[in-house]
């Protein structure tokens, strides 16, 4: 009587634990890479937009799933839904099966994203086919055109195409990866704001200008995305950050208020900039920086004025020298050395300045200020987002060590 009844059971358990009931065959599902949210033409409403690939080899080896690459790609824009109800809808338009869980970046539209993304961005954390670790970008106009226009001209899947451009950001710094998990994290916070990297489509026609004008001795030149001066390749591109107050998008930074952001951040892995020489201000010097040490910051309350010091250190070589000066000796290199910080410092105060008049904390300063309080009641009660952020005295201090000069030991003038 017991073994029957425990064979029962055993039996009861194994269906019930068998997880094949919901499974697919590779080639019968549609494999969502991408989502796009714009603003739909009814208010209350949004725009979804689908980049789904197919695999192109079916079954692989031994009934396994094809290693070949994607081959098939389409867009697919439904107008005046939901999220929930447009990822139904895909099921009634494409025969296979859509597939969420290898969507690697979403991507919302610049007037969406203006008019706020509390709503979208909180259905697909719930949404358990959504992972936090899905990269998400603002387009500089609309994510529709982004998806359709996004044409990767190396041989590689969508899903690897997303993960290199955000691997490869901390090469240059001029964009800054940023996740689902992230940026709901910092809407939700009394310390912070969201960023979120900025792309956008290039009509890849040399029509592109400079945004806005370079600090004082600095000749890097800087741009938006969409913007860049080029011809050929792929026409979408990364560049700069969108900036958000709550969940509403406020403010756009430039290629280098992005890198002046992540020095802020404390991940800034290093990158070019072209100063103004300091003994021949009609030539420049370039060098590569990176940061020494992560940025110290000192915060206090004066009479009910929030203060903030920052200090950064900064490393680097130095890569050309036109003009022939020896800037790689102890006599000449401070030179040049006050004029790099004083330019990184200007450019700092400068995309702070900006960030407080458009009352957007995405550097976090606030979090320095936690530790004044001793109760989450007198932390809420300071106002640090609303009252005390765009009226704080912050203050940048930047020190600059060039440690090396490459291949090159020492500059000499051309002799003509």
């Amino acid at each position: 009587m017991r073994r029957g009844v425990m064979l029962a059971v055993l039996l009861a358990v194994s269906v019930l634990l068998g997880g094949c009931q919901g499974s697919h065959e590779p080639d019968e599902q549609a494999y969502v890479m991408a989502v796009g949210f714009d603003k739909a033409s009814q208010p209350g409403k949004i725009k979804v937009s689908y980049q789904i690939a197919t695999s192109g080899g079916g079954k692989g080896p031994g009934g396994g799933p094809a290693t070949g690459p994607i081959t098939n790609m389409t867009v697919i824009t439904i107008d005046n839904t939901y999220p929930p109800d447009s990822r139904n809808l895909l099921k009634s338009i494409v025969a296979l099966t859509p597939t969420m869980v290898h969507v690697k970046m979403v991507v919302v539209g610049e007037g969406l994203a203006r008019q706020g993304i509390g709503d979208t961005i909180g259905v697909i954390k719930r949404m358990r086919e959504y992972r936090g670790s899905m990269f998400v970008a603002v387009c500089h106009g609309s994510a529709e055109d982004f998806l359709r226009a996004n044409k990767p001209i190396f041989a590689m899947s969508p899903a690897k195409y997303y993960e290199l451009m955000m691997v490869s950001a901390r090469e240059s710094n001029y964009y800054l990866s940023s996740d689902l998990h992230a940026v709901y994290t910092r809407m939700k916070s009394f310390s912070s704001d969201a960023y979120i990297q900025l792309v956008g489509v290039n009509p890849s026609d040399l029509s592109g200008q400079p945004s806005g004008t370079p600090p004082p001795g600095q000749r890097s030149q800087e741009f938006k995305a969409g913007e860049i001066p080029r011809a050929g390749g792929n026409p979408v591109e990364y560049a700069g950050t969108a900036i958000f107050r709550g969940d509403k998008m406020v403010g756009i930074l430039t290629t280098e208020q992005t890198r002046m952001l992540s020095l802020l951040l404390g991940n800034f892995r290093g990158g070019f900039l072209e100063v103004v020489d300091p003994l021949q201000p009609q030539q420049t010097v370039n060098v590569s920086l990176r940061l020494g040490e992560s940025p110290k910051f000192q915060a206090e309350i004066v009479d009910g004025q929030a203060k903030v010091a920052v200090d950064v250190l900064l490393e680097g070589s130095i890569n050309t020298i036109p003009s022939g000066v020896n800037y790689e000796s102890a006599a000449y290199r401070p030179l040049l050395e006050a004029v790099i910080s004083k330019t990184v410092e200007q450019s700092l105060t400068d995309t702070i300045r900006y960030m407080q008049q458009v009352h957007s904390d995405a550097a976090g300063f606030g979090h320095f200020f936690r530790g004044k309080f001793s109760t989450q009641e007198q932390l809420v009660a300071f106002n640090w987002l609303q009252d005390k952020y765009p009226r704080a005295d912050i203050s940048v201090h930047v020190t600059t060590i060039l440690r090396r000069s490459e291949l090159m030991e020492r500059t000499a003038p051309i002799i003509e």
